[in-house]
């Protein structure tokens, strides 16, 4: 169902031609009065404006300023959500806004996106309006009922004091579209962003993956020079005929390939028996005759420590808006998990704070991975002293990751627990559980 409905967007949003299609022009919202969660999530409200009034959805150019960085300005994508992601419209489409833009035919994003529907503007073939005064359930709603019933499938799964969150129509249609929305938003990262995702992946379990590829090879290298010599089905020795040369190169061969594996990776370091393992596997391979090719893939997906929990902690300036939970509550609720996922001992921590990141060194029960990003070094109400240490690039990457994780911890009243939350319900994880630490507004 999530590709049919990813595939109607896409058709969507990128039509064949764009000259004779209604647009709808959106700056992305400014950076000050919103976290980065917001903003994805208002485009979203925006992008079921768009639907419901047969126009593509436009984001008005070089207007994302958290993409205004060194990386991305390198990337030839400045202050765009293309430095990131895919884009959310055709190329054909931006370029219309963009001529327009330059001849002065778009007049100033001023009329808000609630007012623009009932006015003279809705004649307009390009509609520029800012994001003020959205009524945001009834909008999704109308996206999600396009899809008929199609929100009534996903099962409740998240739960909250105990109890599993059931939810009625409304909120089941809002929540449906939201994660249908996001997805789209974020169906593609861009190879700037794979580079540091990949990054990401390395710093902080890469040695472990080494070391499980290390132990593998020693496994299969000690195999190799164990096995018993062959004989013929007359009971004369055979390990000098076809059958023991095939069993042997393809024995050998199997070693060389997960050597390879171990080499192939970015896993700088590594034990030395790690090292000799490898080495002794290479040499081994020698007298394989046999075509790596013909081999089953070792691998088809990047590698990740399973059982993980997703743990984002939120706390500081978002006091003002929800209750906040210490970082102590999170993990009386990640030891009870441990009850139906009795490996469960790895966690992927997102937050802003950096005592939280101090503090789970005392739980040393645990595992904590999480990305080498900027924290707030004290507890700060100040909306904007994390942006200013933060790189959007990093946290977008951690985002990623954390929702690919087996089972999920988080605060639902914060736009970001919302992203990791919404991904997790469209990329395979549907009937994971979510822990919700509160609900806010969710």
């Amino acid at each position: 169902l999530t590709r049919a409905v990813q595939r109607d967007l896409w058709e969507w949003q990128f039509p064949p031609s764009c000259a004779n299609r209604r647009l709808l022009v959106v700056p992305w919202p400014e950076d000050r009065s919103h976290g980065m969660g917001s903003q994805v999530h208002i485009m979203a409200v925006l992008l079921s404006v768009a639907l419901s009034s047969n126009r593509i959805l436009v984001p008005l150019p070089a207007s994302y300023g958290r993409a205004n960085t060194t990386d991305c300005h390198a990337t030839g994508h400045h202050s765009t959500w293309a430095c990131f992601f895919s884009p959310f419209a055709s190329p054909l489409c931006s370029q219309e806004v963009s001529l327009a833009l330059s001849a002065n035919q778009l007049l100033p994003c001023v009329v808000p996106a609630e007012g623009y529907r009932a006015g003279a503007a809705l004649a307009d073939r390009l509609v520029c309006v800012n994001t003020s005064s959205l009524d945001e359930l009834k909008y999704e709603a109308a996206a999600a009922s396009l899809w008929g019933d199609a929100y009534s499938t996903d099962p409740d799964v998240v739960e909250h004091r105990g109890e599993v969150l059931l939810e009625g129509t409304d909120d089941k249609k809002l929540h449906w579209w939201r994660a249908q929305a996001v997805r789209f938003m974020l169906r593609w990262p861009s190879a700037h962003l794979c580079h540091v995702i990949n990054r990401q992946r390395h710093t902080a379990y890469g040695m472990h993956a080494a070391n499980r590829i290390a132990r593998v090879t020693e496994l299969q290298v000690q195999l190799l020079h164990s096995l018993p010599p062959l004989t013929a089905t007359d009971g004369s020795r055979a390990d000098s005929g076809p059958a023991a040369a095939a069993a042997s190169a393809t024995a050998a061969a199997i070693a060389a390939a997960a050597a390879a594996r171990f080499t192939a990776h970015d896993f700088s370091a590594g034990s030395a028996s790690a090292a000799a393992a490898a080495a002794a596997a290479s040499a081994a391979s020698g007298a394989a005759s046999a075509s790596l090719s013909s081999l089953p893939s070792l691998a088809s997906e990047p590698y990740m420590v399973r059982p993980i929990v997703s743990m984002h902690v939120r706390q500081s300036d978002k006091r003002v808006e929800m209750g906040v939970w210490s970082f102590a509550a999170h993990m009386l609720f990640a030891a009870r998990l441990q009850r139906t996922h009795v490996d469960l001992k790895h966690v992927w921590l997102s937050t802003e704070m950096q005592s939280v990141i101090n503090e789970a060194a005392t739980f040393t029960d645990w595992t904590f991975l999480y990305a080498a990003n900027g924290r707030l070094p004290v507890d700060s109400l100040d909306p904007h002293a994390y942006d200013a240490l933060q790189s959007p690039t990093a946290s977008l990457a951690s985002l990623i990751i954390a929702s690919q994780c087996d089972v999920f911890i988080g605060s639902l009243g914060s736009n970001w627990s919302r992203l990791i939350n919404e991904l997790r319900a469209t990329n395979g994880r549907l009937h994971n559980g979510f822990v919700a630490m509160n609900t806010g507004e969710w």
